[in-house]
């Protein structure tokens, strides 16, 4: 899997998470964006950082794929190296479907903590 920082991938990176996330329609704002190719150089994941606040050293990271083994090595390094070192952030903050089991395990293997928010998503948003 190769990481790809190039503007250009921004609205196929946005079209992936609108179709993979609830809500990702309505957009993220100011944000960067990496795209994740695979073997073929078929767009397999993207990578969003928004509600960066350069203060508090927070960043958001939201994620969607098609496929599950984008979660490379090289990947991970570029986005967190992405977030604390050129963004000189001291915390990323995924927002994760508290069904995915599977991410849930990825970033817990990375170190991160979970915080389960009842109705992050929303009042009538399911879960």
């Amino acid at each position: 899997m190769t990481p790809i920082w190039d503007k250009r991938a921004k609205p196929f990176v946005l079209r992936l998470m609108a179709e993979k996330i609830p809500g990702a329609h309505l957009g993220f704002g100011n944000c960067q964006v990496m795209a994740v190719a695979d073997r073929e150089g078929r767009l397999c994941a993207g990578v969003v950082f928004h509600n960066w606040s350069p203060r508090a050293g927070v960043i958001e990271m939201t994620v969607a794929a098609s496929d599950r083994r984008w979660m490379s090595r090289r990947v991970i390094t570029e986005a967190f190296a992405y977030a604390f070192v050129e963004a000189g952030c001291q915390m990323v903050v995924f927002r994760v479907d508290p069904d995915d089991a599977h991410i849930r395990r990825l970033i817990a293997a990375l170190g991160g903590q979970e915080y389960i928010i009842p109705r992050l998503r929303g009042r009538d948003t399911p879960r």
